[in-house]
């Protein structure tokens, strides 16, 4: 399913929704589509329609729709051709990394994409190259796969802005919705939100979340990032918690992931103003509509705060494949994979000359 400007208009927008929200099945724990619906989540898989500007139909506002398109057509002007040696392995942003595992789901098809773009190169060995919600997608892949074939099919790691103990805007999106700032009413998307395992997953880890400082403050109480379970009992949130305990009994949850055995560079932005706590003027309860009454602010990229942009420098072990990081202030969560700094930094790993 393309994101469509036109779809998220008033009129449009509840067959959007319908269409987006997954369903959970909590006696075989898996994951589904609304009945009647099916969702490409793969589209373009292995050229870059998928990922280089999200609503083709605006290609003349590919500025505000824009996603991979810079780096990809600096990466061409480096010689580097779609479907040869580059490719975008767009997925169901939808899912957290256990809902990629199944055969012939994401995870399959990224690995046979990867082995046969690696025959195709004489052997040269893949860099990947995620973004956000893709960097910890990107981790567990790597997790799943054989020392023997990673030394073989991965030479590299290269990790924008990633998720990596959670964001404070999770809990903002699934109490109150977020709407990326799009001139659309904050609780628009709220309802596919909750419903996302991807949500659950990049909710706020106590590992990395100090658990004795309120995210959200109400009247009646206040939620950490150890009182997650609280927040969805109170909203009547049962997918969402449900999911939530699958990931963390599965050690799927962020904080459970670990090290990437491959060369990893991790790139992060900070100095930008990034929401950390919210305050409500009543309590929470099943039903509840509204905004916060104030925010919080702090340190981060405008979405993900800097203690979890840090988590990999505090909490990776240093044994094993070299990883560096680098941090760039004032970077933006979204220009992440359009900054010039950053783009230089990601030519030098690749062994790619200024362009």
């Amino acid at each position: 399913m393309w994101l469509n400007v036109a779809e998220i208009l008033p009129l449009e927008k509840d067959c959007l929704l319908h269409n987006l929200e997954l369903q959970y099945n909590v006696t075989t724990k898996t994951y589904a589509n609304t009945t009647g619906v099916e969702v490409d989540g793969g589209v373009d898989f292995g050229g870059v329609g998928g990922l280089s500007i999200l609503d083709p139909g605006l290609f003349v506002l590919k500025g505000l729709t824009g996603y991979y398109n810079t780096l990809i057509e600096k990466l061409e002007a480096a010689k580097y051709k779609v479907g040869v040696d580059l490719h975008g392995a767009p997925y169901d942003w939808r899912l957290a990394g256990d809902g990629h595992t199944l055969p012939g789901q994401y995870y399959s098809k990224l690995r046979s994409l990867i082995e046969a773009t690696v025959v195709r190169n004489n052997g040269t060995a893949a860099f990947l190259i995620g973004h956000s919600l893709g960097c910890p997608t990107t981790l567990y892949f790597l997790s799943l796969q054989s020392t023997a074939w990673l030394s073989k099919h991965v030479a590299g790691f290269i990790a924008l802005a990633g998720v990596w103990g959670g964001s404070t805007k999770m809990v903002l999106s699934i109490v109150s919705g977020d709407n990326f700032g799009a001139p659309v009413p904050d609780d628009y998307l709220r309802r596919v939100q909750r419903s996302a395992a991807s949500g659950a997953w990049m909710l706020p880890e106590p590992a990395t979340f100090d658990p004795a400082l309120p995210i959200v403050r109400t009247t009646s109480r206040n939620y950490t990032s150890a009182d997650m379970l609280a927040l969805f009992a109170d909203l009547g949130l049962s997918q969402t918690a449900a999911i939530y305990n699958k990931l963390h009994d599965d050690k799927v949850a962020l904080d459970q992931l670990p090290r990437p055995q491959v060369p990893t560079t991790v790139i992060w932005g900070h100095g930008v103003k990034t929401s950390e706590a919210y305050v409500y003027d009543t309590p929470l309860a099943p039903g509840f509509v509204g905004a916060p009454a104030h925010m919080e602010y702090g340190d981060g990229d405008g979405v993900v705060n800097l203690v979890s942009s840090l988590e990999p420098l505090r909490r990776w072990p240093k044994a094993g494949p070299p990883v560096t990081f680098h941090n760039f202030s004032g970077l933006a969560h979204f220009d992440a994979v359009k900054d010039d700094n950053v783009r230089q930094l990601i030519f030098q790993v690749l062994g790619v000359g200024r362009v």
